[in-house]
């Protein structure tokens, strides 16, 4: 019964959608901004359905009278949760700025390009992630947009301020360093379905040195960002030190024998750690 439920909590992808909006409020709350509560819903159901939509399949066909027919395929949960966000989705996007519809509209592609829930007669067209080692970079580039620039562009805040600069960067190394470490995880599937990955070319040993010493970088901006010494919120720079040398630890652990559970709970799971490090930490004067 408990992995019954596990199971479903793991397939609706409600974990990294809460990932998302854990990382969006954390933006939100380090530059100071009071945004509306449908402003995090909109990052929470728009995750939930690119996420969803990855699960499932629409199939291009011709029917006998050759017009096109698309049929939806997938589990029922994934289906289902597909369509209720996007009914929530589509309403709040009409209700964003410009320059917030414009960041949502080009993270949009970039995810629907990245995940392609397509198939036409029954074989799947590839999409982004399909490119080696290219992939963990744009899943990077498209998650620093979403929980960085779309909250940001939405309150109408100046996307090219410095501070708003770094802070992308290290999101996006942070990201970087936890997509790495899911290519463990997949490898027996990409192998089976000869997709190279950086554990089959490097092994999981180096696989995880570079997700390390990616966290290592993001540690050494912390101390070059020229911004987050005077940033007024309490122990800024030492809560995100922490949470990456907790995340660090967390993929020390990370083997191709660990369960499901394991990543999308644990390592996806320090996403919304560095949230809660990151308001703990403000709560603390050292």
């Amino acid at each position: 019964m408990l992995f019954g439920k596990m199971n479903l909590l793991l397939r609706s992808q409600l974990i990294v959608s809460l990932c998302a909006l854990a990382l969006a409020m954390e933006t939100i709350m380090v530059l100071g901004l009071s945004s509306e509560p449908w402003h995090l819903l909109l990052i929470l159901s728009a995750t939930m359905l690119i996420y969803n939509l990855a699960q499932v399949r629409f199939n291009i066909s011709r029917c006998i009278n050759k017009k096109l027919r698309l049929s939806l395929i997938g589990h029922r949960l994934n289906v289902i949760l597909a369509i209720v966000s996007f009914i929530i989705t589509v309403p709040l996007i009409t209700m964003i700025n410009v320059d917030g519809l414009t960041v949502f509209t080009i993270t949009s592609i970039f995810a629907i390009l990245y995940v392609m829930p397509f198939t036409y007669k029954n074989e799947r067209i590839k999409g982004l992630r399909e490119i080696p080692v290219l992939k963990n970079i744009l899943l990077s580039v498209v998650w620093a947009l979403a929980t960085v620039m779309i909250p940001l562009s939405i309150n109408s805040f100046d996307l090219y301020e410095p501070a708003v600069i770094w802070m992308a960067f290290r999101r996006f190394l942070f990201v970087y360093a936890l997509t790495v470490i899911f290519d463990i995880r997949d490898k027996k599937h990409d192998q089976a379905h000869g997709i190279w990955t950086l554990p089959m070319g490097v092994g999981i040993k180096y696989t995880k040195l570079l997700a390390i010493t990616t966290l290592a970088v993001f540690i050494l901006s912390c101390y070059l960002d020229p911004y987050i010494s005077t940033h007024p919120l309490i122990n800024y720079r030492e809560s995100l030190v922490f949470s990456s040398l907790a995340t660090m630890a967390l993929i020390t652990l990370a083997d191709v024998k660990r369960k499901n559970t394991y990543y999308i709970v644990i390592v996806d799971g320090a996403m919304i750690l560095q949230f809660f490090i990151v308001v703990g930490f403000s709560l603390i004067n050292f």
